[in-house]
């Protein structure tokens, strides 16, 4: 009895519990510190991304941003940091690319990036089962998770969109690997 209660209990925290990353269709939702941050979208554009260790995967291209979000399944994981990976797989991408600095809060880490005399935000999510990589182009969501204004003006916004995606890339990068550990196998 008292092992049914506990399990009962931990369904109802569970469920209780806020995603840290949410997209519907014209927007996405950020939970941050208990902090729920809504943006619209304009014109998403959404494209399913597919890969043997991805439960979820997709990049989203809108007016103002470029994001990939990964969840991999129960038997996989990263095979180092899913951050740092990204950075690398920017850097591979965009020519001329420069930290200029950085920021935490809570579930997020901010950097912003100088390209050609062109500027942008990458903003890392993450919680126990996935992670999300978002190219902030104008600053706004960078503003709404520091609460300070870090806005990039107009003529100073990375204009190209970044649309490649790390899933689709992982037979050269090998970023996931499929745990080693015995699945048990029932034969009918």
């Amino acid at each position: 009895m008292k092992y049914i209660l506990y399990i009962i209990i931990t369904f109802f925290i569970v469920g209780c519990a806020k995603p840290d990353f949410q997209y519907t269709s014209k927007q996405i939702i950020i939970n941050n510190n208990d902090t729920l941050y809504d943006i619209k979208l304009q014109e998403p554009k959404e494209i399913p991304r597919f890969n043997y260790c991805a439960f979820d995967g997709y990049t989203l291209n809108d007016t103002n941003i470029s994001l990939e979000h990964i969840e991999l399944k129960s038997s996989c994981s990263w095979t180092g940091l899913a951050e740092g990976y990204y950075r690398d797989f920017l850097n591979d991408n965009i020519k001329e690319l420069k930290k200029v600095s950085s920021y935490s809060v809570d579930k997020a880490d901010i950097y912003f990036y100088k390209t050609q005399n062109k500027y942008f935000y990458l903003i890392s999510l993450y919680d126990v089962s996935s992670n999300t990589f978002i190219l902030d182009y104008t600053g706004e969501i960078a503003s709404k998770l520091t609460e300070k204004t870090l806005q990039i003006p107009k003529h100073e916004q990375l204009t190209s969109k970044f649309e490649k995606s790390m899933l689709d890339n992982d037979i050269l990068g090998h970023y996931f690997e499929k745990d080693n550990s015995e699945e048990i196998i029932i034969i009918p």
